[in-house]
């Protein structure tokens, strides 16, 4: 039988059984949920089993492959060097990276790069999975290539391209890999168990994932989150939720919810409206205008469900994993019908469930 483990305030009980039904019905195999207010701990649940043969129950301590969730840490890490005035997001990224100014990308900005707006939004040519995990390989394939549209015109999400380039630049700025900055600046400093590739000794840990009838997952993944309540700990620090730990100042924050696009994105299909690194909240036709509510609202989340909100005018942070996958980019029906814990606060969602 999965059991519910971690803490829950009690004005959130609603969300603590829904967790639990969903992981007795079988909707859910293993996964975690966890929200903050203010930089404190609401909501950290765990429950359910590591694998599909239901031996090795989620602990506090598993950590699972999140996909694209990633994404929010490697747009922040590019947040904090703007921060620190080591770069702006309208500055050419042939600045820092002169061999990228070839094939019309001269006049790329930082901020095209982090907001999917580049037109590097997928490779020229056939890649294997081999051939993708040679970073050097597969950053200098898209240092080579032309955009596919006019840069800063449109969004077309970047599923494996957007790392690369994004980790080549800080590479570039600071001396470190992507892996290491995140460790040693962001990671490190907050205490969060987020890793760039999982450590051998870590493997135990690793939840193993349940992929949907679908074609083949985006290749090259190799990002692993802990239990979401160090995540949501991360994110509500680096964007000031946890003035304690605040590794962005408010004008930075501010920057994230500058409109870069606003419309069908050109690989995903649907209305996205992206900021400067990450997906903001639309005027209710956009990716997850359904089910969160009106106002200073940033997220992104991954491949099979897996999710980071945060809702900046509340000062909350929302964060999901799982391992039993959904064909889905932003969110899925669990996570989802977790968000009952904006109804708990009273927070109205237009449109929404009542």
């Amino acid at each position: 039988m999965a059991q519910v483990n971690g803490t829950c305030d009690s004005k959130f009980e609603g969300v603590r059984a829904k967790f639990g039904e969903l992981l007795k019905s079988g909707e859910e195999l293993g996964a975690s949920f966890a929200v903050t207010i203010d930089g404190k701990d609401v909501i950290d649940l765990w429950g359910g089993f590591a694998d599909p043969e239901r031996s090795r129950p989620w602990t506090e301590d598993t950590i699972v492959n999140v996909y694209s969730t990633t994404k929010t840490v490697c747009a922040l890490a590019v947040l904090m060097l703007i921060d620190e005035g080591r770069l702006s997001p309208d500055d050419k990224v042939a600045k820092h990276w002169p061999e990228f100014a070839v094939n019309g990308k001269q006049d790329i900005e930082v901020r095209h790069l982090i907001s999917h707006t580049s037109g590097l939004a997928v490779s020229e040519e056939p890649i294997t999975i081999e051939e993708l995990c040679g970073l050097q390989l597969a950053t200098s394939r898209l240092e080579a290539q032309a955009p596919r549209w006019e840069p800063g015109t449109a969004s077309g999400y970047g599923a494996w391209t957007y790392g690369y380039p994004v980790g080549e630049l800080i590479r570039r700025i600071t001396g470190q890999s992507f892996t290491d900055f995140v460790a040693q600046k962001i990671a490190g400093p907050l205490g969060a168990d987020f890793q760039i590739g999982a450590r051998e000794a870590d493997w135990p840990r690793v939840a193993e994932l349940v992929p949907p009838t679908i074609p083949a997952p985006p290749p090259g993944s190799s990002d692993w989150g802990p239990k979401p309540g160090t995540t949501a700990a991360l994110i509500s620090a680096t964007l000031g939720d946890d003035d304690d730990r605040r590794l962005l100042s408010r004008e930075t924050v501010d920057l994230i919810f500058r409109e870069q696009s606003y419309g069908t994105d050109l690989v995903l299909g649907p209305v996205i409206r992206f900021g400067c690194g990450l997906g903001l909240r639309g005027n209710g036709d956009s990716l997850v205008d359904s089910w969160t509510p009106e106002g200073r609202l940033c997220f992104w989340g991954g491949w099979g469900g897996s999710l980071v909100i945060n809702d900046v005018d509340r000062r909350i942070t929302i964060a999901y994993a799982m391992n039993k996958m959904s064909n889905s980019t932003a969110g899925n029906d669990a996570v989802i019908s977790y968000i009952g814990v904006y109804k708990a606060l009273g927070v109205p969602i237009p449109g929404g469930p009542k």
